[in-house]
């Protein structure tokens, strides 16, 4: 509960939501140890934390979904022209 979780802090090296910050969503050093900090000491509850996570996420997909959408008129520059016979690549 939130009450308990204010007086023993959490653990973000346990966290999965911490690790999504880590790896993938805050890039910013000092917010990433701001985080930390704020879950350690009990001001940052889970809710919040991954309320915050969710807003990320949703901001790269929206970026995501414009680059891709984007990229629709040039995709056929990429893609192979020719049938190619994979076998040939494949170590027997």
């Amino acid at each position: 509960n939130a009450k308990l979780q204010r007086e023993l802090g959490g653990n973000p090296s346990v966290c999965s939501v911490y690790k999504y910050h880590f790896m993938l969503f805050t890039l910013d050093d000092n917010e990433l140890r701001s985080i930390q900090s704020k879950c350690l000491g009990g001001e940052l509850l889970c809710g919040e934390c991954k309320k915050d996570l969710t807003q990320k996420i949703n901001n790269f997909l929206k970026e995501h979904q414009k680059q891709r959408e984007k990229a629709k008129d040039t995709i056929e520059d990429y893609l192979l022209k020719e049938k190619v016979d994979l076998k040939y690549l494949v170590k027997k």
